[in-house]
């Protein structure tokens, strides 16, 4: 018999679980948005500065443009919560479907999890760095298209000659 203890997810170790004959089974590694504080931190200051009363009707009419409305429809009124407060799950799934279904794909793919598994990394982040990016300049667009600066999707006023 050796003198040391056998490892912990070894077959041989023991366990007070039930079933835990075969050792503990390994955690599935968590998707890379989990560990991704900054986008965790954008989300919070995305549903706390998304409420209607922080907008005027005349800021929302400077949604001029289709996208623009619609962004506006999206985040004022299609994904809200029983609170009133911005739906996250909602909103993304509408602005960023592409990216959310790459996701989805990525999380449901066994070889993703073998492989996150086997690196100790996090799953799917390129995904998730896609849909962060999404998430962000969908917002980004959504403040853009209501500010009285621009107009609709019309991202930089210095694209406009001057007048002097």
């Amino acid at each position: 018999a050796s003198p040391s203890a056998p490892h912990p997810s070894s077959p041989s170790s023991s366990s007070s679980a039930p079933g835990a004959g075969a050792g503990p089974p390994k955690r599935r590694p968590p998707p890379a948005l989990d560990q991704d504080r900054d986008f965790g931190n954008f989300v919070g200051r995305m549903v706390n500065g998304s409420r209607r009363e922080q907008f005027s009707d005349e800021q929302l009419s400077f949604a001029s443009s289709a996208p623009a409305r619609r962004r506006v429809r999206t985040v004022l009124q299609t994904c809200r919560n029983k609170q009133g407060m911005l739906d996250m799950t909602c909103f993304t799934r509408e602005a960023c479907t592409e990216q959310v279904q790459s996701l989805a794909s990525c999380l449901h793919d066994g070889g993703s999890e073998a492989a996150a598994l086997a690196s100790g990394e996090t799953m799917c982040k390129k995904e998730c760095d896609a849909l962060s990016r999404c998430v962000k300049d969908e917002w980004r667009k959504f403040l853009i298209g209501i500010s009285p600066g621009f107009r609709g999707d019309h991202l930089s006023p210095f694209e406009e000659p001057l007048a002097f």
